[in-house]
């Protein structure tokens, strides 16, 4: 609506899906930003003191009229008043928690409440007005930041639990005269190896602006390299005839390694745009998919959809099959 669309493109992308644009739609918003306050009242004393005990969730509400013929997404095809619609009702049901573009506040990390609808066919045909309400799913600035740290602090963490892990295996296993126990310090190191190649991968990866679907294996790598030297730690216990209880400590590294390696590969994905599973609904080729996902943007997408899909078919995907592609984005 005029008036409304110069400050921002309002969107709603529910996580893992496509974009829902509503700019177009906006007939008005409203904003609720509450705070929690303790209230203190003293005996024989007028009045009360108040302690601020943090910010309520903010609620979001916009009033939106659908009518005449639209993409409801960066790309898709027109769709009527009542298919969009439908597909509103679909992405709330389905997937309730995204990412919103605000028109005033900017991005924000919500739970979509509600939809409310109404129609009128008399007074106009194709003509539905909708109430959205989105719940703030997000926390203080402070806590968000601490919460996900960038990929380099995240590599750090990788890089000192696999180097505490090899350092220890070396004064326990690689001392003891037994083969048993230096082909355990020598699966330690191949698992470190492994891990450290995927710290290099992964930031290199950060400094790109496209994603490497080769990280995900590199990731399954690491996770084989952790089952086989946990392996060699039990056949150990032939040797120093101890308690697997001993191993823990060499377990748990091993552990705190691969937990770290993931965080990794979920904070360079944080960076790049979010990628969704399309499932082709009858037999299509690709670029029949990548028309209707990303519409006349269709070619520019198809390298990067290869790379995502190094074993899909190229010249007819059978029905049912499932491809990831980047979402697309929400023209500004």
């Amino acid at each position: 609506m005029a008036g409304l669309e110069e400050y921002a493109a309002l969107s709603f992308t529910p996580q893992g899906q496509q974009a829902l644009s509503l700019a177009d739609m906006v007939l008005s918003y409203d904003h609720d930003h509450g705070q929690r306050l303790a209230a203190f009242e003293y005996l024989k004393r007028d009045g009360e003191e108040l302690e601020p005990m943090g910010a309520n969730g903010s609620r979001l509400t916009y009033k939106i009229v659908i009518m005449g013929e639209a993409p409801l997404t960066a790309g898709g095809p027109p769709m009527s008043a009542g298919a969009r619609y439908q597909a509103l009702v679909r992405a709330q049901r389905s997937q309730p928690r995204g990412l919103l573009v605000d028109l005033r506040l900017g991005r924000w990390q919500v739970g979509w409440r509600s939809i409310r609808a109404s129609e009128e066919p008399e007074q106009a045909i194709d003509c539905i007005e909708a109430t959205l309400e989105f719940t703030e799913d997000q926390v203080d600035q402070a806590l968000a930041i601490e919460a996900q740290p960038t990929p380099q602090a995240r590599a750090n963490e990788a890089i000192n639990a696999y180097s505490i892990l090899v350092a220890a295996s070396q004064l326990v296993y690689k001392a003891s005269p037994s083969a048993l126990m230096q082909s355990a310090h020598d699966t330690a190191e191949r698992f470190a190896d492994t891990a450290a190649a995927f710290v290099n991968a992964a930031l290199t990866a950060a400094n790109t602006p496209t994603v490497d679907p080769t990280l995900r294996t590199q990731l399954e790598n690491i996770d084989r390299q952790r089952e086989a030297y946990f392996a060699a730690l039990d056949d150990t216990l032939a040797f120093t005839q101890q308690s697997a209880v001993s191993l823990v400590p060499f377990r748990h590294g091993a552990y705190i390694t691969y937990a770290a390696s993931v965080e990794l590969l979920l904070a360079v994905e944080n960076l790049k745009p979010q990628a969704f599973e399309f499932v082709t609904p009858t037999q299509m080729t690709l670029l029949q998919v990548l028309t209707t996902v990303y519409g006349s943007d269709a070619q520019s997408h198809r390298q990067e959809a290869e790379a995502l899909n190094p074993f899909a078919p190229r010249i007819q995907i059978p029905a049912g099959y499932r491809l990831r592609l980047i979402t697309p984005t929400v023209r500004q």
